[in-house]
């Protein structure tokens, strides 16, 4: 017969059914702290990145100009005086305190032009009506390239890449129920921003869309053009100011970081890309102006360019070429045939 060893002892019944309920509540308290722990130093990683961002600009004053279309004046250093409207088109049942995220679609300006250009002169604000996205249609320059200005080395204001990227897109993250999903289209220097804020910044949008678009202002397309289209002029600035001089290599590579068609491979990180220009030589929509249209030809140059350097590089891209000119009925009409396109790819539904 074997013997127990002197030291096993048999517990009680009544003892063994009091010690394992504390054993398992030990268990669970000690998890429980770990979780716990585990999610403090989560919520102190990010609020210390969030506190590592110092926004520089600020919402001074909001104005509704109608019951869906809330104006916002920033203030930033990063682009000196005077302050800039932001304009937003909110979704239905929108609000400042709600738990809810909005995708956001950004509409850029052209050239001697502003945001009220979009409301004005095309039917966005029905056109947006029900759909679950912000449309921020921000106001820059006549002249604003929609890039960080060179200023002979100096950089520093204006700044409208870093402003609108950085600055305005938190503002609306942060207080506006904007989530991190966006799309952008824009028109003529619009179509440039368009194109060259997704290729510098991949990821940060979803979908890209260029009507008429200065899409290769170095005309990198044609080694043996005439010379780029010099930015800054609208504005009568120096147009050394914007990127630096093409002749000085160094400063031609900040052309190049700025000049989709040189960066035509980041366009490849969008999941829909739409290109399109008039031929600058008909009008049938008698929509006026130069006929026939230099600024027009010119761009249509640089857009066919621009598709044609995608496809070799396998990007996907829709394009539509069309008889036309630089002036908005065929940029509404251009508008009008995307839109779906965004809000599938801005996941609105």
């Amino acid at each position: 017969m074997k013997r127990k060893h002197p030291s096993a002892k048999r517990l009680p019944l009544q003892t063994l059914r009091d010690q394992v309920p504390r054993r398992l509540v030990a268990l669970v308290i000690v998890l429980a702290c770990v979780v716990v722990g585990a999610v403090s130093i989560y919520k102190y990683q990010a609020d210390a990145a969030t506190a590592a961002f110092k926004n520089p600009a600020r919402v001074v004053s909001e104005h509704w100009a109608n019951s869906r279309t809330l104006e916002l004046t920033i203030k930033s250093p990063s682009i000196g005086a005077p302050n800039r409207l932001v304009r937003l088109l909110l979704p239905p049942k929108w609000s400042k305190t709600s738990l809810k995220k909005w995708p956001t679609l950004w509409l850029l300006h052209g050239g001697y032009s502003s945001s009220s250009d979009w409301l004005a002169k095309t039917n966005i604000a029905s056109l947006s009506a029900g759909h679950n996205a912000i449309v921020v249609i921000p106001d820059t320059s006549w002249c604003s390239a929609y890039s960080d200005w060179w200023n002979n080395g100096k950089h520093g204001a204006p700044a409208w890449d870093s402003y609108l990227t950085s600055e305005v897109r938190q503002i609306l993250e942060t207080g506006y129920r904007a989530n991190a999903t966006r799309a952008v289209i824009g028109y003529s220097m619009g179509g440039l921003g368009a194109l060259k804020l997704p290729a510098n910044h991949p990821g940060m949008f979803v979908a890209a869309a260029s009507f008429s678009g200065d899409i290769d202002p170095l005309h990198s397309y044609d080694r043996t053009a005439d010379g780029p289209d010099l930015p800054g002029l609208s504005c009568g600035a120096d147009w050394k100011s914007v990127w630096g001089d093409y002749n000085i290599p160094a400063q031609k590579a900040i052309w190049q970081h700025n000049d989709p068609y040189d960066q035509a491979a980041q366009l490849g990180k969008l999941n829909y890309l739409y290109i399109a220009s008039g031929d600058g030589l008909a009008d049938p929509l008698r929509a006026g102006g130069f006929m026939p249209d230099p600024a027009e030809k010119q761009v249509n140059v640089e857009n066919r360019a621009l598709v044609s350097r995608l496809k070799t590089l396998g990007v996907p891209v829709t394009s539509h070429f069309y008889p036309g000119n630089h002036t908005w009925p065929y940029w509404k009409r251009e508008l009008n045939t995307v839109f779906p396109a965004m809000l599938k790819a801005l996941k609105t539904n």
